[in-house]
């Protein structure tokens, strides 16, 4: 095990923080920039309630983030079916 997810030496992560041509050759460009705080929301301990959400939206293929975010990328993308359906909130609006 390791304390920070940038040290897990088999991990995409651990690769682009090295930064070299060998561990460049093995990934893929990203859909889009990571951001600013990335390695700090990488390495945060999520809370219980927020780890249930998570593992909700791996388990269904769902979006997870806030709201702002995820309309943008319903919108942007079409992905209205990724949100909408049995048991879905209401909160959600696009």
């Amino acid at each position: 095990m390791v304390l920070k997810a940038e040290e897990w030496p088999w991990s995409s992560l651990y690769r682009r923080q090295r930064n070299n041509n060998e561990d460049q050759k093995l990934l893929s460009a990203l859909p889009t920039e990571l951001p600013d705080n990335y390695l700090e929301s990488v390495n945060c301990v999520l809370k219980k309630d927020d780890l249930k959400e998570v593992q909700h939206s791996i388990i269904k293929g769902t979006l997870f983030g806030n709201d702002d975010w995820m309309g943008d990328m319903v919108k942007k993308y079409n992905l209205g079916s990724t949100i909408k359906g049995l048991g879905k909130s209401k909160l959600y609006k696009y």
